[in-house]
């Protein structure tokens, strides 16, 4: 979420992957305070909350191990693209907390 402090469309775009974006009928609701009341569960309405979901994975275990020690972000990319149908926002990095001598440096 930080790269929404240099540019503001950010979290439109990631509210809006997985929400699903507002419809007009449902803006109209909200304009209105009117309370939203749930409904029988369909195939249809199922179907319609099978959407995108934003996750923080580990790099150090799982599908993307191989890629987590010195692999490429853009191999990363396309192998979460083209394996899994995930897309990558970016990459959280934890400071080297293994090293007996601690990196001065913070920005990481």
């Amino acid at each position: 979420m930080s790269a929404t402090y240099f540019n503001d469309n950010i979290l439109t775009l990631i509210r809006t992957l997985v929400t699903g974006g507002a419809t007009p009928e449902l803006e109209a609701l909200i304009a209105e305070e009117n309370a939203l009341r749930g409904g029988y569960s369909t195939p249809q309405t199922l179907a319609n909350r099978d959407r995108c979901r934003v996750a923080q994975l580990a790099l150090l275990d799982g599908p993307f191990a191989d890629l987590g020690d010195g692999g490429c972000y853009g191999d990363l990319f396309c192998k979460a693209l083209k394996t899994y149908n995930m897309l990558c926002f970016g990459i959280y990095r934890l400071r080297d907390a293994h090293l007996s001598t601690p990196s001065q440096c913070t920005k990481r």
